[in-house]
């Protein structure tokens, strides 16, 4: 199992199909009902309310992100991750290390950063869970659950009328599409969500194909094989069984 310290620092602080509607999705963020998933708060809660700012979502993000993944990890852009709810309700990431179960995490999740990042390469996402199979033997960790890149912030798309996050769209399909979380075990396992500025060489990679085995990836090897560097940003949750 790899494990080296995955350093956490707050500084200021899917799929591609979500392009060709940002003004629709904007409406949706200013009226759905949101439940802000924080450490503190179960996941059986329907709390309704705006997203906040993501300067407050910032302040709350106070949980360390797992160790075991080989990076270092100094993040400039705020990264959320929204799970758009069968209901019309989003359930949102909005600190790091909040437990969601797998019904609210059973859907194609979209992503969100701060506002004033901007890249002219596009963002990859990249999200791994770190206990598979079992959190006490994690012998197949880490298992890819999504690779996209070609995210682009949509400055129309924002969560709430005055927030400093923008939501991000991609036109490419994604590498390695979105596979809902199944933890094995009674212990819950930590999926892991990373940010990169996209690098030319990600564009051309063939190291991922999407019909390759999702287990025994190693993202920071990638990372360092596609010149992505160390991320930009992040955050991780919790999902039992």
């Amino acid at each position: 199992m790899r494990a080296t310290t995955f350093l956490f620092s707050l500084l200021a602080l899917g799929n591609a199909a979500f392009a060709h509607h940002s003004e629709e999705r904007h409406a949706d963020r200013q009226h759905a009902a949101v439940r802000r998933a924080d450490a503190s708060t179960p996941s059986s809660s329907s709390a309704s309310a705006p997203i906040t700012s993501a300067a407050l979502m910032q302040a709350e993000s106070l949980a360390a992100i797992p160790k075991e993944a080989h990076l270092v990890f100094n993040p400039t852009v705020y990264l959320d991750v929204i799970f758009p709810q069968a209901n019309g309700s989003l359930v949102q990431l909005a600190t790091a290390g909040s437990t969601l179960t797998e019904a609210e995490t059973g859907v194609v999740p979209e992503f969100a950063i701060s506002s004033n990042a901007s890249s002219l390469t596009g963002f990859v996402v990249i999200a791994v869970d770190l206990d598979a199979p079992f959190r006490t033997a994690p012998v197949l960790a880490q298992w890819l659950h999504f690779m996209g890149g070609a995210f682009m912030p949509e400055p129309t798309a924002d969560l709430s009328p005055n927030s400093d996050v923008v939501m991000l769209s991609s036109s490419v399909k994604p590498v390695m599409t979105w596979e809902n979380p199944d933890p094995q075990g009674t212990e819950p396992h930590r999926y892991v969500f990373l940010l990169w500025e996209q690098s030319p060489q990600f564009c051309s990679q063939n190291i991922v194909k999407p019909n390759q085995s999702r287990a025994l990836f190693n993202v920071s090897k990638f990372a360092e094989e596609v010149g992505l560097g160390n991320p930009i940003g992040g955050t991780f949750m919790l999902v039992a069984a």
